[in-house]
């Protein structure tokens, strides 16, 4: 099913159109010890663009269903979701499209732009890019068509160069996929073979830009030196900084934390709440 390679001149419309950011992305991973800010499917910043679109999710309390490309938030209409039946559906026009389109939506903009972090970053090197794209293709396809809705639902949010794909084309659960790509959100109702071809076409694209370089072989990579992490002192001042920037409203998309960080970012409607929890034993 994969198509694995992708032609040149398409890759190049795709960096050209999503933003000039994803060729600085693929020059190198975040620094030892961070990570892509925690952020969830349902959550948004509509004052930066981004956005939830998924319509199929149960309205907020005293609001109405929002249309196929509005925002579930703000209820602003935001993209015209691609149609199933289109007969250009899945071609390479309708993945570009779809790449580009879901720089609106947070959690998608999010995985899309965010440096990945080293140890998701090794994993690729260790596998290769031919390995990789075969475990991105099944990793889809088993999420896809699982008879659970929410199969997918524990990908991984760092850590994982696989969850990153999947994260940032909406193929991570049936849930996500149902609405982006088409998919039938019943589980009795198998997905069809060009549904599922476009979904792993769209996370593959995703490795495509993200890691053009990427060896088509496996490396021997070593472990991360525990050097190299953050210290605790160092860990709190990222903390402190990034919490400042989200009370001052930037854009959560593409932000990194300690791995070990204290900051929670949970979702209101129309916006996001970060809190800080305490850490007694170091006394921050």
């Amino acid at each position: 099913m994969s198509r694995h390679d992708f032609a040149p001149d398409l890759l190049k419309r795709l960096r050209e159109q999503i933003e000039a950011k994803q060729t600085e992305l693929a020059k190198a991973p975040a620094d030892a010890g961070l990570v892509p800010l925690k952020i969830a499917c349902t959550m948004t910043s509509c004052r930066n663009g981004r956005h939830c679109l998924d319509f199929m999710r149960r309205p907020h309390k005293d609001s109405a269903a929002v249309a196929p490309g509005s925002c579930r938030d703000c209820g602003a209409p935001v993209i015209t979701m691609p149609d199933s039946g289109d007969q250009q559906y899945g071609s390479p026009e309708q993945l570009l499209q779809t790449c580009m389109d879901q720089q609106h939506e947070l959690i998608r903009a999010h995985y899309w732009n965010v440096p990945i972090d080293r140890w998701a970053y090794n994993q690729a090197l260790r596998l290769g890019r031919i390995e990789l794209q075969r475990r991105i293709e099944q990793r889809v396809i088993d999420a896809l068509t699982s008879t659970d809705i929410w199969a997918g639902r524990a990908a991984a949010y760092s850590k994982n160069i696989v969850a990153y794909a999947q994260h940032a084309t909406a193929t991570c659960c049936r849930s996500c996929a149902a609405y982006w790509h088409g998919l039938p959100r019943d589980r009795s109702i198998q997905p069809s073979a060009a549904q599922l071809e476009h979904a792993v076409w769209a996370a593959q694209a995703w490795l495509a830009i993200r890691l053009p370089d990427l060896p088509t072989h496996g490396q021997s990579i070593g472990a991360i030196p525990r050097t190299s992490l953050l210290s605790s002192a160092e860990a709190s001042a990222i903390d402190d900084v990034v919490m400042e920037r989200l009370a001052d409203g930037v854009d959560p998309a593409g932000l990194v934390v300690p791995d070990d960080s204290h900051l929670e970012v949970t979702a209101i409607r129309s916006g996001l709440v970060i809190a800080r929890t305490i850490d007694i034993k170091n006394g921050h």
